[in-house]
């Protein structure tokens, strides 16, 4: 749902130079290792929360691309990801329909409360609030999800949101402007990004999985994941799927 109003909560002494410090700090922020230690220490103290989902989005498909994330589940981003490469996530339809922030929250009134997604519950996701950046076509956006928050969701969350997005973008696309970043990984400009869908296929790799076996989990042609991971091992320039395996760990891609 919106938040609602945005009042104009006002910021004590400490929280406005906590915010000008962050602004401050926003512009040091040169690569995805920044950016979530940026988020982890300042942004957190301003505005509580434990886990951080971006990404840019064309609005007109629904597409995303280049997502970043800090502590966030990218399995559901996998789970709600359409063939197309759409995806359909309640918060940021809301917010195409209303760019202003977006409240999801379990608890809120249960007479204007959508109801709660089952992957929100499967992925832990309670307490999510968004606002994000549109250009002035309306064709495309940054989009910033945060989720766990501590507290129950109130107009001031919504007031610092907008407050946060702008510089929020600023450091997103200073990052993404120099790094291609891979289910949420930064990686070397040599290495190309991996769609979630080969992100998924390269942790049953890690896993040990055969080709049978990962399309008997995923429902799909054997032939057709065993292009696909022929596809993966080309973009990461190796050629078995052990060197696969190891190469996605050590690039933090899967965990092991």
């Amino acid at each position: 749902m919106p938040a609602g109003p945005i009042k104009k909560t006002k910021l004590d002494g400490a929280e406005e130079k906590q915010l000008v410090r962050l602004i401050c700090e926003s512009l040091d922020i040169t690569d995805a290792a920044d950016f979530r230690q940026w988020v982890t220490t300042g942004l957190r103290k301003l505005f509580p929360h434990g886990m951080l989902i971006c990404g840019a989005v064309q609005v007109a498909s629904r597409g995303r691309a280049n997502l970043l994330s800090v502590d966030f589940p990218l399995e559901y981003i996998q789970a709600i990801e359409k063939r197309e490469g759409a995806f359909n996530c309640p918060t940021l339809m809301a917010w195409f329909t209303n760019p202003r922030p977006q409240f999801f929250a379990p608890d809120g009134n249960p007479s204007r409360r959508k109801p709660w997604p089952p992957e929100f519950n499967q992925f832990d996701l309670r307490n999510v609030a968004s606002h994000g950046v549109m250009d002035a076509q309306r064709r495309s956006a940054s989009y910033f999800s945060f989720s766990q928050i501590p507290e129950t969701l109130t107009a001031r969350h919504a007031y610092l949101l907008q407050l946060l997005a702008p510089h929020l973008h600023q450091a997103y696309v200073k990052v993404t402007q120099d790094t291609r970043l891979a289910g949420g990984v930064a990686v070397g400009k040599d290495e190309p990004a991996l769609s979630a869908q080969e992100i998924t296929l390269l942790h049953w790799i890690t896993q040990a999985k055969t080709n049978w076996e990962i399309a008997r989990i995923l429902d799909r042609n054997q032939h057709t994941v065993k292009h696909e991971v022929s596809a993966i091992l080309a973009k990461l320039n190796v050629a078995t799927r052990l060197q696969a395996a190891t190469k996605a760990v050590d690039l933090g891609l899967v965990a092991r």
